[in-house]
């Protein structure tokens, strides 16, 4: 069978793509990369009159720290942003995963938006991410007898980082860092990160 090259995207992979009404379903945020990335960032927009959230999983994310962690910042938007010391690549990386339950018939379409995304390449370059997304059929009927078992079952890591302000910054730019000796576990039992970026969620430089 003839290989394929790995084409670099964020994509939306719903579990299912049709589902019955009050019927609950999962869809993962995926990131293939040919290119190192250490930040992300973005939204999954969804029609809330369609569909109900019920969770927000990052159990298994590619994700070391969230500086926005993914959850709802507006009725229909789940907003997200996180960084990855060391940086991550290959195919079918896990940001995080939403459980929904379809409320009403009809078609929703998932998308993905303001997504950016940096290389960990110590400038902070910008890589352009193609958006793949998704639409779920909510078909009649109720199909409460017909659900998905979804048990998270792996605890959150426990990660936590002090943020500190940079007292050497002017009025327009607001530089934001780990303290140096943030531990952070990709670096490894004895390996330490630190992390510059402009603005509240725009990682720029991160280094092991």
């Amino acid at each position: 069978m003839p290989s394929m090259a790995l084409a670099s995207e964020i994509r939306l992979d719903a579990h299912k793509v049709a589902v019955g009404l009050r019927e609950q379903f999962v869809v993962d945020v995926m990131v293939n990369s040919t290119d190192p990335l250490n930040a992300i960032e973005g939204q999954l927009e969804f029609p809330e009159a369609k569909l109900t959230v019920i969770d927000i999983r990052d159990g298994g994310s590619v994700i070391n720290f969230w500086v926005q962690k993914p959850g709802l910042i507006s009725p229909g938007v789940i907003s997200f942003s996180g960084i990855t010391p060391g940086g991550f690549s290959g195919p079918s990386n896990l940001l995080f995963s939403v459980v929904f339950e379809a409320k009403e018939n009809g078609i929703a379409a998932l998308i993905l938006g303001g997504i950016k995304s940096l290389r960990n390449d110590g400038q902070g370059s910008e890589l352009v991410l193609p958006i793949r997304n998704t639409i779920i059929a909510i078909n009649p009927g109720d199909s409460s007898t017909n659900r998905e078992i979804l048990v998270d079952t792996e605890p959150p890591e426990n990660f936590n980082p002090i943020v500190e302000s940079d007292p050497i910054c002017s009025t327009e730019i607001i530089s934001w860092f780990l303290p140096p000796r943030t531990r952070f576990p990709a670096c490894g039992n004895t390996g330490y990160a630190k992390e510059r970026w402009i603005g509240s969620i725009k990682p720029k430089v991160l280094i092991c």
